[in-house]
């Protein structure tokens, strides 16, 4: 009874301690530099500092456009004071959320939810615009084979393909066997209306990429849909292997198109590692499957389902050691000892009431963890930061940063964010200070940028750095092009419906579009006249008229069951 009454006790003091531990709000312990309004950010999206600016794609004020939004598009702003200089393709009409964007060669290369890959300078002109079969929703990566320089970029249906940058003219292209997109050919108008209210898990989340070959080219490993790692050979875009669950194995992978896959290592030393799951006698077992290089299976690694959840990315902190975050621990794992070793005890506890109106003890910090950019040194020791997305505990549900000591294993500091997030943290020197900036993007559609107070010094993994200008061609072409706005592009179509029949407009519509896979520069003039805008405003207008025609004839026909239900 004694015993009982005790860990009675000792149970309500662990829950109320950490039910009533406060955690400081972000400002008290890192200054505010500036923040900026961009609209939702995602898990996804990723940030380029390039000379005086910040790069980053934005969904606007929402991460599906039933309606205008005019808040989404590229955002390019300086990084000194947070202002947002320009917006590209940020177009009212037309679904252009960005949640990736890459810079080379003194251009700027993005996709978005309207089906399209371009290719712009620092002031929004377009190079090239290229029609694609459904969302482009991760970074796209630079890959460089015997010379040649190739811009890889994925659809959410199942496409890859890789472009030559200067002209957005095809090298190579993967299908997944699944895939059921919009090909070169088919009507785009129909393609548009149908897919505009439908997702794809095929590639969706970003790579993990590595020279999986030896061949000195990289190449790319997805996580497609809920059951497939792939392996796609860069220099050709050919696979190289799969990983899928057979139908006869107990065990499930913990991952889906949401997560990036894990590697580490470096040449002959390099592994995957694939989190798997069974259900087995009323709980969940949890497991690593190791494989190597070629995607052969080397062994399993069996871990305590009690660190709950895998977060959504990983973290390579050397050639050897790589960092994965769970909902209650982080586990390094060493491709030189193989073995991995985990940090529990991250989360903290609180009590609520259930549906039942009963109380319940549950982890207080949401699900699918991100980690930062960087391992950086923090209180004297190598520290990774992480970001809950959510604090259950409060009204708000603000995200959390923690800093965590990999040596200590002790959280040197945990702070709410002014909002949720789910925006993987991103340390830099953004003003070009000499001290580290903290980067992070909240549900509150804004991007803060706080100084950690800390030298840039203490940054110990390899920042990549990119420079862009703004050329004296790229000013002469923006300021003798016109550009024409919604309204004179939308006039331009009615006086083409005048001359032209439907069946040709679409016909006139398909062929131009086909022809922008090889349209650069000087043929951009030509190219806005059939803009995504255009083709938002063609599919809206079409799928308005479907909705209309099928309610007149669904009138039409009960006309007379109306006129009884009036007379009574």
């Amino acid at each position: 009874m004694k015993r009982s009454a005790i860990i009675f006790i000792l149970l309500f003091f662990i829950v109320k301690g950490s039910n009533s531990q406060r955690i400081e709000p972000i400002e008290n312990e890192f200054t505010l530099n500036w923040s900026s309004k961009i609209g939702n950010v995602t898990y996804r999206t990723n940030i380029i500092s390039a000379s005086n600016y910040l790069l980053i794609g934005s969904n606007g004020n929402n991460y599906r456009d039933y309606s205008i939004d005019k808040d989404n598009g590229l955002k390019v702003i300086d990084s000194k004071n947070g202002k947002v200089e320009r917006v590209i393709l940020g177009e009212s009409y037309g679904d252009v959320d960005v949640n990736g964007v890459k810079v080379y060669d003194n251009k700027i290369y993005f996709g978005n939810d309207n089906d399209e890959f371009v290719c712009v300078d620092i002031l929004g002109q377009i190079k090239w615009r290229l029609p694609l079969s459904g969302d482009v929703e991760h970074e796209p990566f630079l890959i460089q084979n015997n010379g040649m320089d190739m811009m890889v970029f994925a659809a959410e249906t199942g496409e890859l393909r890789a472009v030559n940058p200067e002209n957005g003219n095809t090298i190579w292209e993967h299908l997944h066997p699944d895939f059921k997109g919009w090909r070169q050919g088919d009507n785009r108008i129909v393609f548009k209306i149908k897919t505009h209210f439908r997702s794809g898990g095929v590639f969706f989340s970003k790579p993990a990429v590595a020279d999986l070959n030896s061949d000195g080219v990289i190449d790319l490993v997805y996580s497609c849909n809920y059951d497939e790692i792939r392996a796609i050979n860069g220099a050709n875009g050919r696979l190289l292997w799969s990983i899928s669950r057979n139908d006869k194995d107990k065990w499930s992978m913990a991952s889906s198109y949401h997560h990036t896959p894990i590697l580490a290592g470096k040449g002959n030393r390099i592994q995957l590692l694939v989190p798997k799951q069974k259900y087995n006698n009323g709980d969940w077992v949890n497991k690593f499957s190791i494989y190597d290089r070629k995607g052969k299976f080397i062994r399993d690694y069996h871990y305590k389902s009690s660190v709950g959840n895998r977060g959504l990315n990983s973290l390579n902190i050397s050639s050897d050691k790589v960092v994965i975050p769970f909902k209650n621990a982080l586990a390094v794992f060493n491709v030189n000892n193989k073995k991995i070793d985990f940090v529990n005890g991250l989360n903290l506890k609180y009590t609520y009431t259930d549906w039942q109106n009963k109380q319940q003890v549950g982890d207080r910090f949401s699900y699918d963890p991100l980690l930062g950019n960087q391992l950086i040194k923090y209180n004297n020791e190598e520290c990774i930061v992480l970001l809950y997305q959510s604090d259950y505990s409060i009204e708000k549900r603000n995200a959390v940063v923690c800093i965590i000591g990999l040596k200590s294993r002790k959280v040197h500091g945990r702070f709410h964010l002014p909002s949720g997030s789910e925006f993987a943290p991103h340390i830099s020197d953004v003003n070009k200070d000499g001290k580290l900036d903290l980067l992070v993007g909240c549900n509150d559609g804004k991007l803060y940028c706080y100084n950690m107070g800390i030298s840039t010094r203490n940054m110990l993994t390899k920042e990549k750095t990119y420079s862009i200008s703004q050329t004296k061609n790229s000013i002469e072409s923006t300021e003798n092009v016109p550009t024409k706005n919604i309204n004179e592009l939308s006039a331009d179509l009615d006086e083409e419906v005048h001359e032209v029949a439907a069946d040709e407009i679409v016909e006139a519509k398909v062929k131009k579009e086909s022809e922008n896979n090889s349209a650069i520069g000087d043929s951009s003039k030509e190219e806005q006249v059939l803009s995504a805008a255009n083709l938002y405003l063609i599919s809206y207008a079409s799928f308005a008229l479907m909705i209309f025609v099928g309610a007149s004839i669904y009138l039409f026909r009960n006309k007379d069951e109306d006129s009884l239900i009036d007379m009574t």
